[in-house]
């Protein structure tokens, strides 16, 4: 049918309309010119009538039937010519009406079939070759072609962005090549050459760079098209960006190359093992921790890990174990065999390898060498339970022990324990003296010697300082206790020889029976340090048991401990005031101000019992400089309600602890500052064993003191030391006998003596004397024939209140307003009587 119509409009589409409605007319009058010519030779005229009748019938049917040939032929074969000529000019959608003749109009039929056919086959050549520029961009693949005739080339659009371009740039082999990257120019030229001249295939990856300056990898495939006379005229192929495959080509090869260099250069070693139990590959460092001299020689000679590596072979098993059930080990510790023979602590960390189908291929992990690790944590484990220094068990593996024992003496009452608290005497004083190396190894020889006091299965330990802790287990009696008790004393009493120096000590010891019971080892740690302390205050070199009335004495003095920390806040204290009497004048002279303590239950409690207690909790720091404050707004007061009295002076004890504190200058400036209280009248008293056991800082205090304007006092002298060389070094102005010298004053000629002595040397020492105790005239008669200024006792009055210290300054101005002498301990009328 296409071929009929090809035929058709190859002859008709060119004729006018005009030509096909005028020729039947014009040959039916050619027709009629023949016929009249004829007629009029043959001369039949009756004819030409009807001749011209048939004429104008002629023309009108050839009219007729012109127009009808031009509707039904011509126009419809010119509207197929001119729909053909829009087809071809790529309007698809176009289509003729279906009309005229049959043939025609089938004609007309055909050719929109074949219209549409061809409209959807242009539609779908334009979606594959959509979706071929999508494929080709997805992929970074250009098509190129080159004419090797003209030198032109024809490139996709996907080539164009691969190379920078835009389709107007020029793509002669050029500049094709100045987009090559120069260093690539000759291997791509050289591949073009073998492609065309020697038919090898054209298949060369290169560099190309951008206009923007950006470096491409690019892969090309190609080929040559050949004439009939194998003439090469066609380049043809494609070009794939490959520059992202390069990257990760090259990130990969620098991964494997890092990986290689931690693989080799790693501490820890790497390996990967088969599941029958021999090495794959290990790096360097496996080796050295092995003790092998190179991998190879390790995966050569070390065939059999679970029989050759682990000292004990169930650790290999324990480890397939563990890693079937997760896949991964992470810290699994084991101790193996180097090549030598000598054994170290391994942490491996493991994880089994898999297929995409799950089946086991291999092991790999991480060794690390934690032989030193290991060593530390034996190290730390022993330290934990013992001693540095000594090597006996500490404190901690000590109690252990003791629970142990409390235990088995609950599962068996038959079944007896003593623990023994220890404490060294003076040790204290060997570190002063000879220095803490010298203390230390006295400590190790103790230890040493203890030893030797026990039996194997009893527990020495050191407990901190230099006290020790012995448990005696499955002891027999108490007997045997003391014995023992009394062996360590014994040995440890005997000469150290250390350092070619003969060095001595001794030791007191409290003893906690489990007798005596007890359920936590606490209980017996307290028990036996409450035995220790009675045993260190009886004179030390003893031993103590405890007993219950020990307990009982520790309660009530911790009970006092917290009472003494509350009793300032509740204002229990009170200063009282023993007068000091000028034995010349018989006039009172100043004042001693000693603390009481006025118990809400337990009524007034001695300063003897509560004093030593806050010296040893700190305490006396706060309550002396509270008694320090009191005395100074006291006798301010009474100097001035009372002017006619012999200038009063205050004294104020301070303790060794208050000497210590860097801030007492700053209290007592602060006191006095406060109070108003002349400095001159203000005396300031210490013992004589503060003196001489801190006597370059005290020295320095003291002589800051007496800067300051005050007065400085040695209390109780003689009952101390008494180094009578030491006196000189001391800014003093007073000296105070102790009471135990004037006690015996009149009946022991070696007292008197003593006395003497300790006046004169004060003399000669630009001191003053006080003695203290005085409670007879006979005492006072010696005192001032022996020239001593100033005394103190109960000669004169007891420590009184503030009220009743009034009463007696009171009768004391009355009798200096009569210029009268005051009257001490002869009458009832004399202030004693007032007391």
């Amino acid at each position: 049918m296409l071929q009929r119509a090809n035929f058709l409009t190859h002859y008709i589409r060119n004729v006018p309309t005009y030509v096909v409605l005028v020729a039947p007319p014009i040959v039916l009058l050619s027709i009629f010119v023949f016929l009249k010519t004829w007629l009029i030779v043959n001369r039949q005229e009756t004819l030409e009538l009807v001749l011209i009748i048939l004429l104008f019938l002629g023309i009108v049917f050839s009219t007729f039937l012109g127009i009808i040939i031009n509707q039904l032929i011509t126009h419809p074969i010119r509207r197929l010519n001119q729909a053909a000529s829009e087809i071809a000019q790529g309007h698809l959608e176009k289509r003729v009406p279906v009309t005229g003749m049959r043939e025609l109009a089938t004609l007309a039929e055909a050719f929109n079939v074949m219209a549409a056919q061809l409209e959807d086959s242009f539609l779908t050549l334009a979606q594959r070759e959509s979706r071929l520029q999508e494929a080709q961009r997805l992929a970074h693949i250009g098509y190129w072609e080159r004419n090797l005739v003209t030198e032109t080339a024809l490139w996709s659009d996907e080539l164009y962005r691969i190379f920078g371009l835009s389709p107007t740039d020029s793509l002669t082999k050029e500049g094709f090549l100045q987009c090559v990257h120069p260093e690539d120019h000759w291997h791509v030229e050289q591949a073009i050459y073998l492609t065309i001249h020697q038919q090898q295939p054209y298949d060369v990856e290169y560099r190309l760079i951008r206009p923007t300056g950006e470096v491409r990898h690019v892969h090309t495939l190609g080929r040559v098209v050949y004439d009939q006379h194998d003439k090469p005229l066609y380049l043809i192929g494609s070009t794939q960006d490959i520059t992202q495959q390069k990257q990760a080509e090259i990130a990969l090869r620098e991964a494997e190359a890092r990986y290689r260099s931690i693989f080799e250069n790693a501490l820890e070693g790497i390996f990967q093992s088969s599941l029958d139990g021999h090495y794959i590959a290990v790096n360097p460092a496996l080796a050295r921790i092995y003790g092998y001299t190179s991998p190879d020689a390790l995966m050569s000679q070390l065939t059999n890990i679970a029989k050759q590596l682990y000292v004990n072979p169930q650790r290999r098993i324990e480890f397939i174990q563990a890693l079937q059930k997760s896949d991964e080990i992470i810290d699994f510790e084991s101790d193996v065999y180097k090549v030598d023979g000598t054994i170290i602590w391994i942490s491996e960390y493991v994880r089994a390898c898999r297929d995409t189908q799950g089946r086991l291929l291999y092991y790999e992990g991480i060794v690390t060498d934690i032989t030193e690790r290991k060593r530390t944590e034996e190290q730390l484990k022993r330290y934990a339970y013992h001693d540095v220094l000594t090597g006996l068990p500490n404190r901690v593996k000590f109690i252990e022990a003791l629970q142990q024992a409390i235990n088995h003496r609950q599962q068996d009452s038959n079944y007896t324990f003593a623990v023994l608290f220890l404490d060294l005497d003076r040790f204290k004083l060997v570190n002063d003296s000879l220095g803490h190396l010298i203390g230390d190894k006295l400590l190790i020889e103790v230890s040493n010697r203890l030893k030797d006091c026990v039996h194997a299965h009893d527990i020495i330990a050191r407990f901190g300082g230099d006290e020790f802790l012995v448990l005696l287990t499955n002891i027999k009696s108490q007997q045997e206790v003391s014995r023992t008790a009394r062996r360590i004393y014994q040995l440890l009493t005997q000469p150290f020889m250390i350092d070619n120096q003969e060095v001595f000590t001794s030791t007191s010891i409290g003893i906690a029976l489990s007798t005596l019971g007890g359920t936590e080892p606490s209980d017996f740690l307290r028990n036996a340090d409450l035995a220790l302390f009675q045993a260190k205050s009886q004179g030390m070199g003893r031993y103590e048991i405890f007993n219950t009335n020990m307990h009982t004495k520790s309660l009530a003095r911790l009970q006092l401990e917290t009472d003494l920390r509350r009793s300032l806040e509740r204002q229990e204290f009170e200063v009282y005031y023993q007068p000091i009497i000028h034995l010349e004048s018989q006039q009172i002279c100043g004042f001693e101000a000693l603390l009481r303590w006025q118990h809400p239950t337990r009524g007034m409690i001695s300063p003897l019992e509560f004093i030593p207690l806050a010296e040893e909790t700190g305490l006396i720091t706060t309550i002396g400089c509270w008694v320090l404050y009191q005395a100074c707004t006291q006798v301010k007061i009474w100097q001035a309600e009372f002017p006619q009295l012999y200038p009063l002076t205050m004294s104020v004890n301070l303790s060794a602890k208050q000497f210590l504190q860097p801030n007492l200058l700053d209290q007592i400036e602060q006191t006095i500052i406060a109070t108003n209280c002349e400095r001159t009248h203000l005396k300031l008293e210490l013992t004589e064993s503060v003196l001489m056991n801190n006597a370059v800082t005290i020295s320095q205090t003291l002589t800051q003191i007496r800067q300051l304007g005050m007065q400085l006092s040695i209390d109780d002298f003689g009952t101390g030391y008494s180094s009578l060389s030491y006196l000189h070094r001391f800014p003093l102005n007073t000296l105070k006998i102790d009471r135990s010298f004037i006690s015996t004053l009149a009946g022991s000629n070696e007292h008197l003596a003593i006395v003497q002595t300790i006046i004169t040397l004060a003399h000669n020492l630009n001191m003053d004397v006080t003695a203290e105790g005085v409670e007879t005239p006979e005492q006072m008669a010696i005192l001032r024939e022996l020239k001593c200024e100033q005394a103190q006792g109960y000669l004169f009055a007891k420590p009184m209140n503030v009220k009743d210290t009034n009463l007696l300054l009171e009768h004391a101005h009355q009798t200096a307003l009569l210029g009268k002498p005051m009257q001490w301990g002869f009458s009832s009328e004399t202030p004693l009587s007032i007391v």
